[in-house]
């Protein structure tokens, strides 16, 4: 070692480093001042299986719990948007809220609805099949979808008769 290696770690202890200080830390929680340069291990990422995970802690069921039993417990109908076309509206209306209340033959609208907060607590979205129906009685059918199945096309044209996502099942796209 060099007199110039042992004089230049000398002069730059009181000298501030050019380098900007990291906003976040290196792991998820803090362990202290001693370990916040400790190892060089990543955070762990944010897939599906770890933030399904994290939802099952007692601290985030607790508040998922919470948020949706408070939106599925509110009392609800449809109505038109304005106060005047009520009963121009009256007849459509009973009918989405007659579909709504039967959404298909295995769910009703609490239990479809508190799918889909749940997917939005967890993943920041919810996603929901509707498909016709026969019946001009119940025009429709909703069936929730899991989330984290659901894989967007980048490539999509804008298209309506074009594909713009595909749900993954067992693993296979359908």
């Amino acid at each position: 070692m060099g007199v110039r290696q042992r004089i230049i770690p000398w002069l730059e202890v009181g000298r501030t480093k050019n380098e900007p200080d990291r906003q976040n830390e290196p792991f998820s929680q803090s362990f202290g001042w001693w370990t916040r340069s400790g190892s060089k291990q990543s955070v762990p990422k944010r897939t599906p299986a770890n933030l399904r995970t994290l939802s099952e802690s007692s601290v985030s069921r607790r508040a998922i719990n919470l948020i949706k039993d408070g939106i599925t417990k509110l009392n609800w109908s449809v109505a038109a948007v304005d106060e005047n076309d009520n009963e121009k509206y009256r007849d459509i209306c009973k009918i989405i809220e007659w579909s709504l209340h039967k959404l298909n033959p295995g769910d009703s609208f609490r239990s479809w609805l508190e799918q889909i907060i749940e997917d939005m607590l967890v993943a920041s979205a919810g996603s929901s099949e509707i498909l016709k129906a026969g019946d001009p009685l119940r025009p429709f059918r909703m069936y929730p979808v899991d989330t984290f199945s659901i894989e967007l096309y980048p490539q999509w044209d804008g298209k309506p008769v074009s594909l713009s996502s595909s749900a993954k099942a067992n693993g296979c796209i359908r």
